[in-house]
């Protein structure tokens, strides 16, 4: 994780009273989207 990603999660913690962060050094990855999804999800409507 960047140190911009780093400061931005610490000043979230911080936004409410969180004053312990870790970061582990796993990498800041996104998650791939599926073409389609397995199962139709239902319209809240």
């Amino acid at each position: 994780m960047g140190p911009l990603r780093q400061a931005e999660q610490r000043a979230a913690a911080a936004a409410v009273s969180v004053t312990d962060v870790r970061f582990l050094g796993h990498p800041d990855v996104r998650l791939e989207v599926p073409a389609a999804l397995p199962v139709a999800v239902p319209d809240p409507a």
